[in-house]
């Protein structure tokens, strides 16, 4: 039993790596994203809930996230509903969040993921089922395809930001 959260959140990756069989099946990955939401928040709800957790799960999690969501950002880089600039933002925004959060860990302090940013990750992923939904029975439309950018962009940075105030306070206690 307290593996489980752990094994949900390995099942996660293994899922990306078996995704790569099905990059034309967009019906299949609107699926892989709808699991990778529900798993996300089954892992750690068992975690919580059977008081399970541990800097391993907590790892697991955040990696397991970090790939789904490159993962994505590059699919639809690919298919072209996304261009080089945002693909480019998003990512830096968990580039500059993870360096915080190392930044955290490194002076000993924890930066546990803000109600909000538990919204960002799943907001993004129900996008990433939307879009590639309407992607796969071509109903595909720009103005669906903007609306997200600015939905995914306006919660990729609140929450950076959020962080960004976090490690300010961090650096006022250390010097």
């Amino acid at each position: 039993m307290k593996h489980i959260p752990n094994l949900i959140s390995l099942s996660r990756i293994l899922m990306i790596l078996i995704s790569f069989f099905f990059l034309n099946s967009y019906l299949f990955l609107s699926v892989l994203s709808l699991y990778i939401i529900l798993s996300d928040h089954l892992d750690g709800y068992i975690a919580r809930k059977y008081q399970l957790t541990s800097p391993l799960g907590a790892s697991l999690d955040h990696i397991s996230d970090k790939i789904s969501n490159v993962f994505f950002l590059l699919l639809f880089l690919h298919i072209n509903i996304f261009n080089i600039f945002i693909v480019f933002l998003l990512i830096l925004r968990d580039f500059l969040s993870d360096f915080i959060k190392t930044d955290f860990i490194r002076n000993q302090k924890e930066l546990p993921s803000s109600y909000l940013a538990k919204i960002k990750t799943t907001t993004s992923f129900i996008i990433f089922s939307i879009l590639l939904i309407s992607f796969n029975y071509n109903f595909y439309l720009n103005y669906l395809t903007n609306i997200s950018i600015i939905i995914l962009i306006f919660l990729n940075y609140i929450t950076l930001y959020d962080y960004i105030k976090n490690w300010k306070n961090l650096l006022k206690n250390i010097i």
